[in-house]
């Protein structure tokens, strides 16, 4: 049968029939157990999370009882939550988020429901599974010993071994929903549609978050400011590209409401989404953003008119002329919409490259380091541990704060380093109360060498929004090696006070290294009101490093800055030969699919074009948010043709 004549699924591949009523009672009972495992914890550490802890426990609750009326919600909660539901911000909490909690709810609610199967996607889908199961779990061996703790503590710091798992964990999360979509292909679930719809919501948040952050900052039309957004993405504290990463994936999920029975009143909204999109795109100032959303946009446009119903009628002059239409509507809107901070940045991408380069030959040559690590690599998540050793060897050690607890005491200590006082101690704060306090601080210089350390108070969401900071700096006289309480007081004027509407700009306060000569010790940090409220939280430091969040200034020692290089260090030539195979075959597959006028396949193929792009010159897969949302996108990619569709929700495949 030719290409042109196939319009309708063809289910005559052999899948798995669902199951009778009684089977499927019997098969809740016996997996009651397994999702209570899953679900009790979950509640239980929603109860005890640092931050909103009553509002997220009730959600949880909520959201599984949705799960248990309707399944397949998690196919659009889960893709959507990933920008959405972000607390570490006011949690601090780097290992173990409140997206994990989530999923242990999803995944308790749906096996209880739907039960799991590893019948049905296909051979492809299996055996590459399989493969990746094998080298992630080999990978993240391979960075976890031998142990280091850090300074940090076991679940807070990048610079422990731990950090694999704190990347590996995007990977086998997403693992274990590969059988839960299968269960629901078992169902007849529309897997394609409820995820798309996830994508879309997923994109509505973490635009909604720019637009925020811009409206609170610059103004929503102020394209001459520096100021780079960071929307609703915590991880961007030490840098990297998951902002973009997302955006990238989730703005071609908008075509979605055009392969899908196109209706006159989809239009608007999807004009809508798109300029939405556009917009949040274009000010994250991210260069790579740009080409990306083209290479995107190309892929999306021969997609859809590969699947198209009209693509008879339609011809490669088309096509063009629809390019050319974009091309000269970008241009006329850049020189009429630009601003001047968009120039400089393209201005300096020599400079920027020649960076990247250098970054990029810093990362091989610590390889070159460790035995065999140009085959087996250096290990899952130890790019940040071997770049702060390659300091010290170096002999310009960059800073690490430690937290340290010595009997009753605990403490944060912060030492000088080459990075120039580019550590920041964070928390932000809730000045509802008024703008006059005092501040209270316990400091140590154990050495008695005398010591000096700052305070800032700032503006800021994730990037300082001005120069202009608050600031107290707070001696330690020489010769004296106990603690020391300081006391001053505050008036933060105007800081906090502008915005938007209801909307005001977030503070923080932020304890600095800069000006350290050997280390000090912090055990204390207060702010009362005058009314003698305290509004900080865990200002002891006795719940660890809850509440409070660390920041570097120095984003390069954090990441490879190149998804390729990314596994060719992790992984060496082996992790690299399996990346790009695993890209080789969705692109194998996605056209396939779209030759058989699949329209999620045009979907997925626009977002991995689009965000491989990005990846070309910042890493990606170190947050791992993004890790198992891509990772859900290789499930989706490489299920087997055809999506068996309940009859009565028809259409296209």
């Amino acid at each position: 049968m030719g290409r042109h004549s196939v319009h309708q699924p063809d289910l005559s591949e052999d899948l798995l029939p669902p199951p009778s009523l009684g089977e499927r009672i019997i098969s809740a009972i016996v997996r009651a157990p397994i999702a209570l495992a899953f679900i009790l914890p979950a509640i239980y550490a929603a109860w005890d999370f640092p931050a909103a802890s009553t509002e997220l426990t009730i959600g949880l609750i909520l959201y599984l009882v949705l799960l248990v009326i309707k399944p397949p919600l998690w196919l659009m909660i889960v893709p959507g939550a990933i920008a959405a539901l972000q607390l570490g911000f006011w949690s601090g909490r780097v290992y173990f988020s409140e997206f994990d909690l989530l999923l242990m709810i999803t995944f308790g609610a749906v096996f209880w429901r739907r039960g799991m199967t590893l019948l049905g996607g296909g051979w492809v889908l299996g055996v590459m599974a399989t493969v990746l199961l094998i080298y992630n779990g080999l990978v993240t061996w391979n960075g976890l010993f031998p142990y280091f703790a850090g300074g940090l503590g076991m679940w807070n710091d990048e610079l422990s071994t731990l950090n694999s798992l704190r990347e590996a964990k995007g990977f086998f999360e997403a693992l274990l929903f590969l059988p839960l979509i299968l269960a629901e292909r078992r169902a007849g679930t529309n897997i394609s549609r409820w995820f798309c719809g996830g994508m879309i919501l997923g994109l509505i948040a973490v635009s909604a978050s720019i637009v925020w952050e811009r409206l609170v900052f610059t103004g929503l039309i102020n394209f001459s400011h520096s100021y780079r957004v960071s929307g609703s993405f915590f991880g961007l504290l030490t840098g990297g590209a998951a902002i973009d990463a997302y955006l990238m994936m989730a703005t071609p999920f908008i075509g979605a409401m055009i392969l899908y029975r196109v209706r006159f009143w989809t239009l608007a909204p999807t004009f809508f989404l798109a300029c939405l999109a556009g917009y949040s795109l274009y000010v994250t100032y991210s260069r790579a953003n740009y080409p990306a959303v083209l290479a995107a946009f190309l892929v999306f446009v021969i997609g859809a008119w590969m699947v198209s119903p009209w693509r008879i009628s339609i011809r490669p002059r088309h096509i063009l002329a629809v390019l050319v239409v974009c091309v000269l509507g970008g241009v006329t809107s850049y020189h009429l919409y630009v601003g001047s901070n968009i120039e400089r940045r393209f201005a300096q991408t020599t400079q920027d490259l020649k960076t990247r380069f250098d970054h990029w030959g810093s990362a091989l040559r610590i390889m070159d380091n460790v035995p065999d690590s140009e085959w087996i690599g250096v290990g899952r998540g130890m790019f940040p541990l071997k770049y702060y050793g390659a300091s010290i060897v170096a002999g310009k050690p960059l800073a690490a704060p430690a937290l340290k607890r010595t009997g009753a005491e605990n403490f944060i200590s912060f030492t000088p380093g080459s990075d120039q006082g580019g550590i920041f101690l964070h928390q932000r704060l809730d000045l509802s109360a008024g703008d006059k306090y005092r501040l209270k601080l316990k400091l140590r210089a154990p050495h008695g060498n005398g010591e000096r350390i700052l305070v800032e108070f700032c503006e800021r969401h994730v990037l300082k929004f001005r120069t202009e900071c608050l600031w107290r700096g707070f001696n330690i006289p020489k010769g004296n090696k106990g603690w020391v309480e300081h006391n001053t007081t505050l008036s933060f004027r105007y800081l906090g006070k502008d915005g938007f509407g209801p909307f005001t700009r977030p503070v923080d306060i932020s304890v600095m290294n800069r000006g350290i000569r050997e280390r000090v010790d912090i055990g204390l940090v207060e702010l009362h009101h005058k009314s003698g409220i305290q509004i900080l939280q865990n200002s002891d430091f006795r719940n660890g490093l809850d509440h409070w969040f660390i920041s570097h200034a120095n984003h390069l020692r954090w990441h490879s800055k190149n998804v390729f290089l990314y596994f060719y260090f992790e992984g060496g030539a082996i992790g690299l030969v399996i990346f790009v195979l695993t890209l080789m075959v969705m692109t194998y597959r996605l056209t396939g699919r779209i030759y058989r006028n699949d329209p999620l396949a045009v979907l997925l193929a626009s977002a991995l074009a689009g965000v491989l792009f990005v990846g070309l010159f910042d890493s990606l897969f170190d947050d791992p948010r993004i890790t198992f949302l891509f990772t859900l996108m290789i499930w989706l990619s490489l299920l087997s043709y055809p999506h068996p569709y309940p009859a009565k929700e028809g259409g296209r495949a």
